[in-house]
């Protein structure tokens, strides 16, 4: 049987949970545990996916419930995904029902994030590299929700 790894830390008063492994029906249980244990009412709950290498539909189904039952407390779950989550964010169609972030910074602040030096937001980047999705804007606070039906 599988295993996550999973660590609960508190970041500027804010708990952050930080996820590594394979997310799949074997671990799924492993997850919403970890969700459930990080949530704290009245407080947003980051999900650090950054060290996911593999998610499959009984985990996207865990974020989509997890995520709509943190909106029905009035809390938020802030996911920052790996780019295999992202990847199936974004083939599902979902990412406007997930609260998506660019790094864990972005997530615990509740900001964008743009780095500074050129500003191309840090999501941009990661999609650059077949040349098709590099943007120069700014981005307002709030999370980040790229808008994939636009060409560049």
């Amino acid at each position: 049987m599988q295993t996550l790894q999973v660590t609960v830390t508190i970041r500027h008063d804010c708990p952050v949970v930080g996820v590594a492994g394979e997310v799949d029906m074997t671990t799924v249980a492993q997850l919403r545990a970890a969700i459930d244990r990080g949530m704290v009412p009245n407080e947003p709950l980051v999900l650090d996916l950054t060290r996911v290498a593999f998610l499959d539909a009984s985990g996207l189904r865990t974020l989509l419930g997890a995520s709509g039952d943190a909106v029905e407390r009035g809390d938020s779950l802030r996911i920052v995904p790996s780019e295999a989550v992202r990847r199936v964010i974004d083939l599902a169609g979902v990412a406007e029902r997930l609260d998506s972030f660019p790094d864990t910074r972005a997530a615990v602040d509740g900001t964008a994030g743009t780095d500074n030096s050129d500003g191309i937001n840090a999501t941009d980047r990661l999609n650059a590299t077949d040349g098709t999705a590099q943007h120069t804007r700014t981005i307002a606070p709030g999370p980040y929700r790229p808008d994939w039906s636009r060409t560049c």
